[in-house]
């Protein structure tokens, strides 16, 4: 199955980019332009499934591109994003609607990638995957394991501070999946502790064999909350770990706030356990899920991750940036490390690092590599320091 090809015009080039390279990462195809007239030339030789544009744009701008497009054979479905008014963007989506598009989505700048990502995976027609085809892709070891690097703003002397772990299928006849391909199979069939322990155990058979070569970064591992409660869940990461000779420091587990579990007793006792035998613990998309508070309070948290839906906005606004610098402010009073992940461009990077944030993670940083890519770019032969 082709993966939807995403068209996108925007007079920012660093934007364009930034949104090219995110949906190429979550498994489309993207091409991105700088004027509305590139766009135009190039509809008679690309067949885009999705535009995405910006309305607001110097020579043509977007609702003269609606016109124009309407004129010739074009792709039904659009996404509109502007910094202007909410009462322009809805006259715009009329527009679009009376000249035969159909409008998908309709996104305020500064513009969250997650969500343009997410909207466009419900939109477009689900690869059908069942549970029992993954579960003998792990057996296979077709799951493959990208690593994201993630750097720290100050006192470190390597560039790369840790890097998280994150999963492709290098499926044999319909090329690389990417999470939102399969990940809803597993939430379905609740099935996490399989695809978890094989993460887990390809990523520290990795990490074992950076280190014969002095590369030393510590691996993040996303451990979901639904697996918390599993029976004996510390000794079976322990099991792995000490198999390949790797220290329990080296590796940061970040616990999603997917889930109350994480609060409650069932995932207290083991947060607690893995953190007496020495792995470091980060609350994954601070401020977007259950009992945030709670779960600082209740659990012997590490780090601090706050969730890219405020990282990606805080340059612009107000609002998004207090809610920034007051984690920050509350998880340094804890004893906390933060990590702004969703730092897509140097406004947003240089927000975040005007904010106090220790480590910054994001596309516009460095996508997630294979592990050969992460050591040729990123090893200079010496230690690294994890949080």
């Amino acid at each position: 199955m082709a993966a939807a090809k995403i068209g996108i015009v925007d007079d920012e080039p660093h934007i364009g980019e930034i949104l090219k390279i995110s949906l190429m990462d979550a498994g489309f195809q993207a091409r991105a332009y700088t004027r509305a007239t590139d766009l135009l030339e190039a509809l008679d030789a690309e067949d885009f499934d999705v535009l995405l544009f910006d309305l607001m744009m110097p020579g043509v701008d977007g609702v003269e591109l609606l016109e124009e497009m309407s004129k010739r054979p074009h792709p039904k479905r659009i996404m509109l994003m502007s910094g202007c008014s909410d009462s322009a963007r809805k006259s715009a989506v009329r527009i679009a609607t009376a000249r035969g598009f159909e409008v998908i989505g309709n996104f305020a700048k500064p513009v969250d990638f997650s969500k343009v990502i997410e909207t466009l995976s419900a939109e477009m027609d689900p690869l059908p995957v069942d549970i029992a085809t993954l579960l003998r892709a792990i057996e296979r070891g077709e799951i493959d394991v990208h690593y994201q690097p993630v750097f720290r703003v100050a006192g470190s002397t390597q560039p790369v501070s840790y890097v998280e772990a994150l999963v492709r299928w290098a499926h044999p006849t319909k090329g690389t999946l990417y999470p939102r391909d399969f990940l809803p199979v597993v939430e379905r069939h609740e099935d996490w502790i399989t695809l978890t322990l094989y993460v887990l155990e390809t990523a520290v058979r990795q990490l074992s064999a950076w280190r014969k070569v002095g590369f030393t970064p510590a691996v993040a591992i996303n451990v979901p909350s639904q697996i918390l409660d599993t029976a004996n869940l510390p000794n079976m990461f322990d099991a792995i770990v000490e198999k390949y000779g790797i220290n329990h420091s080296d590796l940061i587990l970040e616990i999603s706030e997917g889930a109350d579990i994480a609060a409650e007793a069932n995932g207290r006792v083991p947060l607690t356990r893995f953190k007496l035998r020495g792995y470091s613990l980060s609350i994954d998309d601070f401020g977007t899920g259950h009992s945030s508070m709670q779960r600082l309070y209740e659990v012997p948290f590490d780090q601090l991750k706050i969730d890219l839906a405020f990282v990606t906005k805080a340059h612009s606004d107000p609002q998004a940036r207090s809610i920034v610098e007051t984690s920050v402010e509350l998880a340094h009073s804890l004893g906390l490390s933060v990590c702004a992940e969703g730092v897509e461009g140097v406004d947003i990077m240089n927000t975040m690092v005007d904010c106090g944030v220790d480590y910054l993670q994001g596309f516009g940083l460095c996508q997630p590599l294979p592990p050969e890519l992460i050591e040729m770019q990123y090893n200079s032969g010496r230690g690294n320091t994890a949080a």
